[in-house]
């Protein structure tokens, strides 16, 4: 998907700096840019003095619901964008927002034939409620002819043919419709016919009429009088039934009541207590209800104050176990976890938080401050040895090539110079040639003589031309091997570089943070716990609320 971004940014002549590293991981004022330029090929008016530009978090995602976009992208998304966890869902959206403009764009470049008119593929009678009609590519036509040829200078009452034009055009769209037309028009000619003629006759009509009238009335009122009966036999059912449940509910109270009374007949008969003992028994049932009523509301409390301790607790829990999986997360792409891999040298950096051990420092299953912190520290301490190291070496290298290109500077003089001197060498053979072809004809003895300085010379002309080359050749190499050096050094020092940002910055700030954030929510724990175990119950309460507790804690 990022790299189908980068394809479209780059067709449509994105104005801002863009490159593959910066789509792995924007910022927000990045993805703001990237966002504002998709969104101008939707709506083109988009400036950057919009509530697009001041309050991106809440515009963007509302402009993506909008748009009908299927999935909710949140703020929190879009505060942290270049996140490993938040930036798929991000770029997916754009991903869809490209879509949407690339089917727009598409749709656009014939909106004349698909959008504007559409084809001639139905019959005349064919008539669409919502739409252009095709009658209005007719009228649009007629519209462009006679206004270019008033451009062309005709004027406003030689513009008949045009208008023929369009009716001849709209008649023989519309043959079929005419026809009917005619049809229907001698149609209604003969029923109006049929409505004199029915007309006249007014004796018949008014009889019929009338006694029409009086039937409706006579209908209205026996529907009327069967409506009330209905109702008046429905209140009628309601009523008897509503009787004979009271009757039914009277006979179940008056078998109740008849047997206790019985029940109670025979309690007194077989009663050996004194009215006081009975006064006092209900006292003592009363107290006993009320302390039992406040052992309750006692329990109740207790227990409300245990599920709020347990649910911070949780929370507390539930927030440790992920800075642990951020931690173990992030070790992992620096090659820490496991032990065996490049940067762990045998030792386990991974953290695993177990909440049931009863120790503190047992709780995490490693020791950070005894095997982990030192390990890093140590690490670190490598590091920045190997990145001195590796910094003496690019000292070393630069000299060299400092020596190196200062002796091809030289040797560059020296061919300079060698070049000058077969320059004046090619001008004395020249001369010396002009002065043999005059000495020729007067001697011939003196002309072997020169032929043979001139074959010395052609020879050390020779020689100097192999040594040029030879020199050039060992400067090229020289050149190459150089950048090939250079180059191999920038990467390794760009490398080191980002590693000692990664394992320095990233990970003992986010170890430190984790370790301390998890002693405090261990102490918070126990403080809670022990609170909780601590705290005095009544010492009227039952059992029942003293083994809750123990459950509890």
């Amino acid at each position: 998907m990022i790299r189908y971004l980068m394809e479209f940014l780059t067709e449509f002549n994105y104005p801002h700096q863009i490159s593959m590293r910066i789509l792995s991981a924007p910022s927000m004022k990045e993805f703001c840019n990237i966002f504002q330029f998709l969104y101008k090929y939707i709506k083109a008016d988009t400036q950057k003095t919009t509530a697009l530009e001041s309050k991106p978090t809440e515009e963007i995602p509302r402009i993506f619901k909008m748009l009908g976009y299927p999935f909710t992208i949140s703020k929190s998304n879009l505060y942290s964008v270049g996140s490993p966890h938040a930036w798929p869902m991000v770029l997916g959206a754009l991903c869809w927002l490209i879509e949407l403009i690339r089917h727009a764009i598409s749709v656009g470049q014939d909106i004349e034939g698909h959008v504007l008119f559409p084809e001639d593929n139905y019959e005349a009678s064919d008539y669409q409620e919502e739409g252009p009609q095709p009658e209005d590519k007719y009228f649009f036509r007629y519209l462009e002819k006679s206004y270019a040829a008033f451009m062309m200078g005709t004027e406003l009452d030689e513009l008949g043919e045009f208008d023929a034009e369009f009716i001849d055009n709209i008649r023989s769209r519309n043959a079929a419709l005419l026809e009917g037309m005619e049809e229907l028009m001698k149609e209604s000619v003969s029923r109006e016919e049929e409505l004199d003629t029915l007309k006249n006759d007014s004796s018949r009509l008014q009889t019929l009429a009338e006694r029409k009238t009086t039937l409706a009335s006579d209908r209205e009122k026996f529907q009327n009088y069967l409506g009330d009966l209905g109702k008046h036999g429905k209140q009628l059912q309601e009523k008897n039934d509503q009787l004979l449940e009271e009757l039914q509910g009277l006979k179940v109270e008056q078998e109740a009541v008849t047997q206790e009374n019985a029940m109670l007949q025979q309690t007194l008969n077989n009663q050996e207590l004194s009215a006081a003992d009975v006064e006092r028994m209900k006292h003592e049932k009363r107290e006993l209800q009320k302390a039992i009523e406040q052992l309750e509301k006692g329990r109740d409390y207790f227990d409300q104050q245990i599920w709020e301790k347990e649910m911070q607790y949780a929370k507390k829990h539930e927030e440790t176990e992920k800075q642990i999986r951020e931690y173990n997360e992030m070790a992992r792409k620096l090659k820490l976890i496991p032990p065996s891999a490049e940067n762990a040298n045998g030792i386990d950096f991974e953290m695993h938080f177990n909440p049931h051990s009863q120790r503190p420092d047992q709780r995490a299953h490693m020791d950070f401050k005894g095997t982990i912190k030192p390990a890093l520290l140590r690490l670190k301490q490598h590091i920045s040895e190997k990145s001195r190291t590796t910094q003496s070496q690019v000292i070393t290298e630069e000299e060299a090539f400092d020596q190196i290109s200062e002796m091809v500077s030289d040797k560059q003089e020296e061919a300079t110079a060698l070049e000058m001197k077969l320059q004046v060498l090619d001008k004395d053979l020249n001369w010396k040639k002009e002065i043999m072809s005059k000495e020729y004809q007067k001697t011939t003895g003196t002309a072997q003589s020169l032929d043979e300085g001139v074959q010395q010379m052609r020879a050390k002309v020779l020689e100097y031309e192999v040594a040029v080359e030879e020199k050039e050749r060992k400067l090229k190499e020289v050149k190459l091997r150089v950048e090939q050096s250079v180059d191999e050094r920038e990467e390794e020092k760009e490398e080191y570089s980002q590693f000692i940002l990664k394992a320095c910055h990233m990970i003992m700030e986010h170890k430190t943070l984790i370790q301390n954030r998890t002693h405090e929510l261990l102490e918070q724990a126990e403080e809670i716990l022990e609170q909780t175990k601590q705290a005095e119950v009544p010492k009227s309460s039952t059992s029942i609320p003293e083994q809750a507790v123990e459950e509890q804690s």
